[in-house]
This record gives C-alpha cells, sequence and structure tokens, in this order.
C-alpha cells in the first residue's frame, strides 16, 4: 500500500489531497485438496467508511466497494475462505476546507475509488461521493461531521438482488485524513 497526502493554502482555504493504493497477493502456491491458498476474504482490499470512501457506511462488509456477496461470500463464518489472485484499490480524496468563524470551518469534499479483485466480476468497479461537512479545531485535534452522498446509487444489488445503497452516510470523528 502506498499514501500520498498533500494540502495545499490558497489564501485562507485549504485544498486537501489524498491518493492512496495498494496490491495484494498470495505468493503461496500450496494446495490442500480442493482448497487452494489465496487471501483471506476478510483481508481483500475494500473501500467504504470515514477513511476512505465516505458515501459508504463502513461498519459492515456487505455496505462497502466489493462487498461480500460479491466475492461469493453468504455468511460472516466465511470471513477468512481464501480469494484467489490479486487484490488492487486505487482512492483519491479531496477537500477545500473554507474558514467560517473563529475555529470552524466548512469542507466540501469529493472521494473516488475502485477496487479489483481478479476473478470477481463488476460491472461497475469505481464508486464516489462528493459532500460537506464541518470541522471544529480544538487542543485535542479536529472534530469533524460529514455528510456524504453517493454519486452512483445501485439498486437491485446483492445476493437477492434485493439490496439498495443507501443514498447517503453521516459521519462524526475526531481527527483528519
Amino acid at each position: 500500500e502506498a499514501y500520498f497526502n498533500f494540502y495545499v493554502p490558497i489564501g485562507g482555504v485549504v485544498w486537501a489531497n489524498s491518493f492512496r493504493g495498494g496490491l495484494q497477493e498470495s505468493l503461496s502456491k500450496k494446495t490442500d485438496g480442493e482448497n487452494t491458498s489465496g487471501i483471506p476474504s476478510v483481508r481483500v482490499f475494500s473501500l467504504g467508511g470515514l477513511s476512505t470512501l465516505r458515501g459508504f457506511s463502513g461498519n459492515q462488509r456487505d455496505k462497502q466497494v466489493v462487498p461480500n456477496y460479491e466475492l461469493d461470500i453468504a455468511t460472516s463464518d466465511a470471513e477468512y475462505l481464501p480469494v484467489k489472485g490479486k487484490s488492487q484499490y486505487g482512492l483519491i480524496k479531496t477537500e477545500f476546507r473554507i474558514p467560517l468563524v473563529s475555529s470552524l470551518q466548512l469542507a466540501l469534499f469529493y472521494d473516488g475509488g475502485a477496487v479489483f479483485v481478479e476473478d470477481v466480476d463488476q460491472a461497475d468497479p469505481y464508486r464516489d461521493n462528493w459532500g460537506f461537512g464541518f470541522r471544529f479545531e480544538t487542543p485535542v485535534g479536529p472534530i469533524s461531521a460529514d455528510f456524504a452522498f453517493l454519486l452512483d446509487r445501485k439498486r437491485n444489488v446483492g445476493p437477492s438482488n434485493s439490496v439498495t445503497e443507501d443514498p447517503f452516510q453521516f459521519h462524526f470523528s475526531i481527527g483528519s485524513f
């Protein structure tokens, strides 16, 4: 995995950016009967949540980019089943932090990224969201409240074609990316 973060001051506004990417592959060629080694499904890259794509909750593995049902994993008991092949991802986060009053800032942001898992068919791997939030500077770090909206909300997905993604997410945190 690689991260590159940078911040550009433009007058009183700060333009914060984060670029991330990663590649993983199991190097083991060991086989045990019908089971072939691979990346444990719980370790396959996924995007979703406050630190990656804020338009997803990130709380459950089926509410992220490359959810369990796309990995053909139906239960939480199967989280360590191996996924054969490579897993890779790319992510961009960009945010304008605009001062309002005293220690309060308005943040306008865009997040976009994709995860690719070898031998997993994904119709639309690139997912993105936009949003706004507020940052309040305190002595222990910034307090953030973000409202994120999916730009490409999917309907009728999941193992039974009955899942509709939430149109927006709310995230609260202490700290920043």
